[in-house]
């Protein structure tokens, strides 16, 4: 009787033994089963509740590779299973990686400084790099987020590609009136001085960065095709603006009154700015105009804030302009009181010339218009008050051109000097 009650102990202390091993290893777990990481960058893995030697394995190298201790690398987007053996066991994390907001490199037309403006080695996964309680966001229908403001302390920020797992496509434009009923803009980026946007965000609002004051630098995200109306208006600090090589169109006011701009490389892609896009630059020494630009009116009269008036009036020290082949129009106004500007090369593409185009060009002493030109537009001639007087060229520019053009005709009638030239 006591043989039998002994092996009945040890049968159930087997079973027991074996029950707890089981329950053991059930509790064995990777810490994370699924995460989403950036091209070039890591998030680790570990393998819980356990002593034993675990190995590695990705179902997918050519998109995430793994390290013998379990630090997981983005390698290029796609989708991929890391496989943690423990024992008999597979733990799986699945692996999504994504288009590489923060550091992907730049066209390589950009100089070295900004061929990699963003890259930031020290982070190593989303959820380090990104601090939702820095942000304000929505979530869209879309199933992305559109970033509403910014709550941090920082001055140099990286705007996030990522929240709570969701894209960042959008930047809002936090524009409102005050009590006067005139538009200004909610300076929750008031205190920034360097801003990356990553190439996760596809479209800027109006106006979103207007009157940030110490707003310094900008690397734009290269996927923007439209820069909209007054998005850096009045940031009178900034200086240097890393610009999209897709970008098409650069909207009204834009850069106006960022009076610490120095020099600005518009895209070969751009086809579109709008007016006083750049107007009140007073550190402007040069411009190289895209010769794809169209879109320009050489009049206001069909709604003002089209076509480019006004769209370098009062760069002090624009010296000189090089119009591109293939442009028709020099608008209203375009370089009204650029008071420095002692060249211009005009093709012979151009065939209109708006009123003021060159108004106030006090050291512009002469200029040579090509016979292509074929209308030069004057406003407010007979008017009272000589300040509304919109010739075409100051009174003390020397116009050249053919014998017995129309530009002759057009001096002639104006008053102005001129020299004929084969």
């Amino acid at each position: 009787m006591k043989r039998k009650i002994v092996l009945v102990v040890a049968i159930i202390t087997v079973l027991a033994s074996s029950l707890i091993g089981v329950q053991a290893a059930k509790k064995v777990k990777l810490n994370k089963s699924k995460a989403t990481i950036k091209v070039g960058q890591t998030v680790s893995l570990k393998v819980k509740k356990t002593k034993k030697k675990v190995k590695w394995k990705s179902s997918n190298k050519n998109v995430a590779t793994v390290s013998k201790k379990g630090k997981v690398k983005g390698k290029k987007v796609g989708k991929a299973t890391i496989i943690a053996k423990v024992g008999k066991k597979n733990l799986k994390c699945k692996i999504t990686v994504i288009c590489n907001a923060v550091a992907q490199p730049q066209p390589q037309h950009l100089p070295k400084t900004q061929q990699q403006p963003t890259t930031r080695p020290q982070e190593t996964s989303t959820e380090e790099e990104v601090n939702p309680a820095d942000w304000d966001y929505e979530f869209l229908a879309s199933g992305t987020v559109m970033i509403t403001g910014y709550k941090g302390t920082k001055t140099e920020v990286t705007f996030p590609s990522e929240i709570e797992g969701q894209l960042v496509t959008v930047i809002k434009g936090n524009l409102k009136s005050d009590s006067y009923g005139i538009n200004v803009t909610n300076l929750s980026y008031g205190s920034l001085k360097k801003v990356i946007i990553p190439n996760s965000i596809v479209d800027i609002k109006e106006y979103s960065f207007k009157f940030c004051n110490n707003l310094e630098e900008i690397v734009l995200s290269n996927r923007i095709i439209e820069l909209p109306r007054g998005i850096f208006e009045k940031c009178s600090e900034l200086k240097k603006v890393d610009m999209p090589s897709k970008l098409k169109c650069i909207g009204d006011y834009a850069f106006e009154d960022c009076s610490n701009l120095i020099n600005i490389s518009i895209p070969s892609s751009v086809t579109s700015i709008g007016s006083s896009a750049f107007s009140n630059c007073k550190k402007l020494t040069s411009i190289k105009l895209p010769s794809g630009l169209k879109g320009l009116w050489a009049t206001d009269f069909i709604e003002m804030g089209h076509g480019g008036v006004y769209m370098f009036s009062g760069c002090e020290n624009l010296t000189s302009v090089e119009i591109p082949s293939g442009i028709t129009t020099i608008p209203n106004n375009m370089f009204e009181g650029c008071k420095n500007l002692s060249y211009v090369s005009i093709p012979d593409t151009v065939t209109e010339i708006g009123a003021g185009a060159f108004k106030d060009c006090t050291s512009l002493k002469t200029i040579v218009i090509p016979s292509s030109v074929i209308c030069i537009y004057a406003q407010n001639r007979d008017n009272a008050n000589p300040s509304y007087y919109q010739n075409a060229f100051w009174s003390g520019t020397l116009i050249k051109g053919k014998a017995n053009s129309y530009v002759q005709t057009y001096a002639n009638e104006w008053g102005l000097r001129f020299q004929a030239i084969n």
